[in-house]
């Protein structure tokens, strides 16, 4: 994944990988103690408590606030035995130390204590009793919105974190103590008894074969302490380890798949979730500390105020959000959650290809039955890579995208919306009249069955316009296939949405005419006297002439896109084919009314040749 780190990031990356920082006031808890002067957090935090704690948060009656102030006491309990450490505790609870709606660089300042530790979770032990309290109060603070205090516990949580995943830390002893599931300790156990076998036969094959070629090398020197009797016993020995050994490693195995593995993939998608939960808290700070471009309203005749004319960082530069999710998925690589965030980031922020490559493994983890989200449907997946595919140009890839998002998606209206795309998109960048015609079909099927009336000025006018086009799509098929009554058909019916269009525009034009003139006669009066009924008239008038203008520019914006006198000009041939030449004269009339210089040119010398044919019944050519 590109993150597109700034310099700012590189730095403490470097450092990272590169140098071992020393501990800090705050990290004093993984203290050199040969004293025993401090106590470990499962023998402050007892697992009464705990279950306590658990039940309490369990109990609807408790308010946040409670569980937040039953939280943090629990935590401060482990703390107050730390003296620096209490006060970074309390100064950050009472100054606010990273208060992120107040600065809006705090949030680096997070990411940077996170990441310029001796580790990549910046860990100072490893508590499962301390990330897990702290994991709790982030949601408790997520849930009253207090994001800068929910991100603080969050970076708090992984200072006790070991974030592996081997084997070596599963059986490790000194865990032991803090592992809250009793199947876990269980498995653990079992799996550090079959390990420690393992071993011991290894140790076991290696004596007895030591021994062999010890007795085998006596034996070449005719040394009288060795005997072919030794070799035997010694031989049949070995043979005993080895087969012990094959036994033990079976045993080693099914135990790493039921013991060790569960235990893998659980603490991955723990750890994946917890940074995945991390990044989209920041994401929100980050969005909200965005730079937006205003403009500020000085008009007095529809306020003042200040508008966010467009956000130009929107969408890109999420550079802690992008951090974070790659670490998330490095974390844990079969998440399917954190593969669509980055696919989607990716998309939003103009990677094109890396967030097709991201929605690719994201379809490829769903089928092979990974966990996601209920909001993360393949039929969007497909959708998003059609429309990116689209933008690449790839438009074949792009179709079979389209195809199968058809196949998946269930929202039906959001299909219906889409077949009328699907037909321009098959016609105008494939070239296929087939499916499209298919789709403007079943597009025009819904249409016709949908209720028209309580539909918004706007939606009629793009229903219009869309009838318009997709009938002219479907006869463009039919001229293909030579089947000229029904292409006619469907022209004439497209020619009648045009005509609908035109009579809706002059009809807006008038009621614009109109509110112009009214505006106008209240202008002049206002010359000779002025009093407040008068202007609040004037106000309103003026309001409704702009409000005219709007809809003359909404419909004209549509009417001039119609592909009209390609219309005209099909409807012209198929009607002097049927020797209807009054007809074609009316359309050619049409496209005077319409056309370009060209085409009225064009149109007036037909109507001209039209007159001959009529006068004298010599058939002449159509002029193009």
């Amino acid at each position: 994944m590109n993150t597109g780190l700034n310099f700012f990031f590189a730095i403490p990356l470097i450092f990272l990988i590169n140098i071992v920082h020393p501990l800090t006031g705050q990290e004093q808890d993984q203290r050199d103690d040969p004293k025993g002067v401090y106590k470990l957090p499962h023998e402050v935090i007892t697992k009464d408590d705990l279950t306590k704690l658990k039940n309490s948060s369990a109990d609807p009656n408790v308010e946040i606030d409670k569980q937040i102030e039953d939280t943090t006491l629990l935590l401060a309990k482990y703390y107050s035995q730390f003296i620096g450490e209490k006060r970074i505790w309390e100064d950050r609870a009472k100054g606010e130390k990273y208060n992120i709606k107040a600065d809006p660089a705090s949030v680096r300042i997070l990411i940077n204590d996170f990441l310029t530790r001796k580790s990549e979770s910046g860990q100072t032990r490893d508590s499962e009793i301390l990330f897990h309290l702290h994991v709790d109060l982030a949601a408790l603070y997520e849930k009253k919105q207090l994001f800068n205090k929910a991100i603080a516990s969050n970076l708090q949580a992984f200072r006790y974190r070991d974030l592996s995943t081997t084997e070596e830390y599963f059986i490790k002893e000194a865990r032991k103590n803090e592992i809250l599931n009793p199947e876990e300790l269980s498995a653990s156990e079992i799996h550090n008894r079959n390990f420690q076998d393992l071993i011991r036969s290894k140790e076991s094959l290696k004596k007895a074969e030591d021994e062999t070629h010890l007795i085998e090398a006596g034996l070449a020197r005719n040394q009288s302490n060795f005997s072919q009797n030794d070799l035997t016993l010694n031989n049949n020995k070995k043979e005993n380890a080895r087969k012990s050994l094959l036994q033990a490693e079976t045993v080693y195995k099914e135990s790493l798949r039921i013991n060790f593995e569960p235990f893998r993939k659980t603490k991955a998608k723990e750890n994946a979730d917890t940074v995945m939960k991390l990044a989209i808290l920041i994401k929100a700070i980050e969005n909200e500390n965005k730079e937006r471009l205003k403009i500020i309203n000085k008009s007095a005749e529809s306020g003042k105020g200040i508008f966010v004319l467009f956000d130009y960082k929107r969408n890109t530069n999420y550079f802690a959000y992008d951090l974070l999710l790659e670490l998330a998925h490095k974390l844990d690589p079969t998440n399917a959650d954190i593969v669509k965030l980055i696919a989607e980031e990716s998309k939003s922020s103009g990677k094109k290809q890396n967030a097709i490559d991201f929605f690719l493994k994201f379809i490829k983890l769903k089928e092979n039955g990974s966990p996601a989200s209920s909001t993360n449907s393949l039929g969007d997946t497909y959708l998003s890579m059609a429309i990116l595919y689209s933008d690449l140009k790839r438009y074949v890839q792009a179709g079979e995208c389209y195809e199968k998002y058809l196949e998946t998606a269930s929202d039906q209206n959001k299909k219906n919306n889409l077949y009328y795309q699907l037909g321009e998109f098959y016609g105008n960048h494939l070239g296929d009249r087939e499916k499209s015609a298919l789709y403007f079909t079943l597009w025009l099927e819904n249409l016709k069955n949908s209720d028209g009336s309580s539909i918004a000025f706007i939606k009629q006018l793009e229903n219009r316009s869309g009838s318009f086009n997709a009938n002219y799509g479907i006869a463009l098929l039919k001229k293909y296939q030579k089947k000229r009554d029904e292409e006619k058909e469907f022209l004439q019916t497209a020619f009648a949405q045009y005509k609908e269009l035109k009579n809706i525009l002059g009809n807006e034009e008038k009621n614009y005419t109109a509110a112009k003139k009214e505006l106008l006669e209240i202008k002049n009066s206002l010359l000779s006297y002025t009093n407040d009924e008068s202007l609040a008239k004037f106000r309103l008038l003026e309001i409704k002439l702009n409000d005219a203008d709007d809809r003359v520019k909404t419909v004209r914006t549509k009417y001039d896109r119609m592909r009209k006198t390609d219309v005209l000009f099909r409807l012209v041939i198929l009607e002097e084919e049927s020797r209807n030449f009054a007809m074609a004269k009316e359309y050619y009339k049409e496209i005077i009314d319409v056309g370009t210089e060209t085409e009225i040119e064009i149109s007036l010398r037909n109507i001209e040749r039209l007159d001959k044919i009529a006068r004298d019944g010599i058939s002449r050519p159509p002029i193009l």
